[in-house]
């Protein structure tokens, strides 16, 4: 019979960088291989935001090469003051794809931060969830 380990997966978990060796070390023991790093639910959006970007400007690239955008150059003297505008315009729109894209980007990263918040507070408080210490109203009375 294999031994035991003495340390609970929260406890392994918090050892985060040390993962290779973690797992070297629980290859033999009786707990579960791999324990998941409190933060590996917001690399996993950061790393899903990254593809939505790659995407966004793989679309913007396409959009450009057709050459949508006229920009035309208008100058104007007054007295000794010379201004000169410059005015852009579109033949088409650009993809509603992009928009939908930016958006699932803007969702993305911001959960990620969410993510890391809610480590930071749960580990801050002490609290296994720490969801109202977080969401609660500070407003004093």
């Amino acid at each position: 019979m294999r031994p035991k380990c003495d340390h609970s997966p929260e406890d392994l978990a918090k050892l985060g960088n040390a993962r290779p060796v973690l797992d070297r070390a629980l290859a033999s023991r009786d707990v579960p291989p791999n324990p998941q790093h409190p933060l590996d639910g917001s690399r996993a959006k950061l790393e899903r935001a990254r593809k939505h970007l790659d995407s966004f400007e793989r679309g913007v690239h396409d959009y450009l090469s057709g050459n949508p955008v006229t920009v035309e150059t208008r100058e104007e003297a007054v007295g000794e003051l010379r201004r000169i505008n410059w005015v852009a315009s579109a033949a088409t729109d650009p993809p509603t794809a992009l928009g939908l894209v930016v958006g699932d980007w803007a969702n993305n990263t911001r959960a990620a931060l969410d993510y890391i918040v809610y480590e930071l507070v749960r580990k801050e408080t002490g609290q296994p969830d720490p969801r109202w210490t977080m969401w609660r109203p500070t407003a004093r009375r």
